[in-house]
């Protein structure tokens, strides 16, 4: 899909972030392994997103937010941890680094609970690519 096909917020000053953000894709959509999405652009942002419920997308997912200083992006390819389009080192470090910090956006299993299994899956779809 191009960008005038999503919803965005696009501002121009700082956007503080909390609550809780529920994705989901309309009419059936099913977002290709590669896909990522731009939600929020802002000259900055401050905070997070406290919970987060993202529409399941199959085998390459689960779909997980990335936070780059400036935007919120939705990545449809779990293994891409850091949301630049390539599978490298720098994913499995922002990976093990949302792992030691105990944050459950590297539950990649979707147990509830980070877990060797969650190294597992990781290193599985890492393998398999994002598509």
């Amino acid at each position: 899909t191009d960008d005038t096909e999503v919803d965005r917020i696009d501002g121009s000053g700082s956007i503080t972030l909390g609550g809780r953000l529920d994705v989901g894709f309309v009419d059936g959509y099913i977002p290709e392994p590669r896909d990522q999405f731009e939600i929020i652009l802002a000259t900055s942002l401050d905070g997070f997103f406290s919970e987060t419920a993202i529409e399941p997308v199959g085998s390459i997912g689960p779909a997980h937010i990335v936070y780059t200083g400036e935007a919120v992006v939705v990545v449809i390819c779990a293994a891409d941890r850091d949301a630049d389009g390539e599978l490298t080192i720098f994913d499995f470090l922002a990976f093990q680094h949302l792992f030691d910090a105990g944050d459950l956006r590297a539950d990649l299993d979707e147990d509830g609970s980070l877990t060797i299994f969650d190294f597992l899956a990781f290193q599985n779809r890492f393998a398999a690519g994002c598509g």
